[in-house]
């Protein structure tokens, strides 16, 4: 069975994202692996953390991490295998490694959190550590639950998709939720559709038949807001996103994005590496 690997920090987002998870892994008969990583603040040679302390936070994060085990148990009636690590380090490189390790389908993780979750999606760094875990990981906003799959949509830059474009993690998406599969691509109007653009459609087409996807080919002054507006009326529940801009996922969340478009990203966004 594939497993979905669910950091938390034990805040009220993280913990929604676990129960998102939960209901996942019993729709699609996954294990589920909860992981807390105890950070460390940096130290030096004149002050150093005593091992009481470490060992106190250490046990701390061990209950806390068994009670959202057990609620996660409860929700599901026992029917899938869930197991509970805490670890001590960097939260990126610990969560990386246990994924390494793992026969995974993917992380889940809150928007936003109360510790390294947060430094991690929303801090000065926000993006970069989503391009250094190289597994899907699966974007919960707070106050999003799990709802069925039924349309999954590729936000695509239509540039050399024969080289970038992950099929394989594609299809094993679309397939695990039997959803149909819309590929969206926005330029700005006004601007005659680029001459390569049409090729790499058809490229997209062909790469994806097995699947029979829909090619949106959109304009919108505003990629963000014209993708926004796809996804509500199309009725996406999750969209998907080959990481390239550091800052276009942390636009997509942002409530005033334009003042034509009052959406916000209320549904999950999952990001596959190419």
């Amino acid at each position: 069975m594939k497993t979905i690997i669910i950091p938390t920090d034990f805040s009220e987002t993280s913990t929604n994202a676990a129960m998102y998870a939960a209901d996942l892994a019993c729709a699609i008969q996954a294990n589920v692996t909860l992981i807390h990583v105890v950070s460390l603040p940096m130290t030096t040679s004149e002050m150093t953390i005593p091992a009481e302390t470490i060992d106190l936070m250490m046990r701390d994060a061990t209950k806390i991490i068994n009670q959202l085990k057990s609620r996660i148990e409860q929700r599901t009636k026992n029917t899938i295998r869930v197991s509970a690590l805490v670890r001590m380090g960097d939260f990126i490189e610990e969560t990386r490694s246990i994924a390494a390790q793992t026969d995974l389908f993917a992380i889940v993780m809150g928007l936003q959190g109360t510790g390294a979750a947060e430094r991690m999606l929303l801090g000065s760094n926000a993006l970069a550590a989503i391009h250094r875990i190289p597994y899907p990981v699966i974007i919960i906003p707070a106050d999003v639950h799990y709802v069925a799959v039924k349309n999954i949509a590729i936000a695509c830059n239509m540039h050399d998709v024969n080289e970038t474009l992950p099929v394989r993690d594609i299809e094993m998406l679309t397939n695990t939720f039997h959803s149909k599969l819309h590929v969206v691509y926005i330029s700005k109007p006004g601007k005659k559709m680029k001459s390569e653009v049409l090729p790499e459609a058809i490229s997209v087409q062909n790469d994806l038949s097995a699947l029979d996807p829909e090619i949106h080919l959109l304009e919108n002054d505003h990629v963000e807001a014209g993708l926004l507006a796809f996804v509500h009326d199309k009725k996406i529940d999750l969209l998907v996103m080959i990481p390239e801009k550091r800052n276009f996922i942390s636009a997509l969340f942002h409530k005033s994005i334009s003042n034509e478009v009052a959406l916000s990203a209320h549904l999950p966004i999952v990001n596959i590496h190419n």
